[in-house]
């Protein structure tokens, strides 16, 4: 298996323990001053929490 796949099968693993009312997605960390983190290759989130995107350059 290579990286994407290997990711794809651990975020679905680790969402079938968790409730409904949580997601498990492909995502990057961006702190308060726009510095994105280097690595991250899920996070869990609630599933009805508004989630705000960004563009760079914005």
């Amino acid at each position: 298996m290579k990286g994407d796949e290997v990711e794809n099968l651990v975020r679905e693993k680790i969402s079938l323990f968790l409730p409904e009312r949580y997601l498990v997605k492909q995502g990057h960390v961006v702190n308060s001053e726009g510095k994105v983190a280097d690595n991250n290759d899920f996070g869990i989130m609630g599933r009805y929490v508004k989630m705000y995107t960004m563009k760079k350059n914005q």
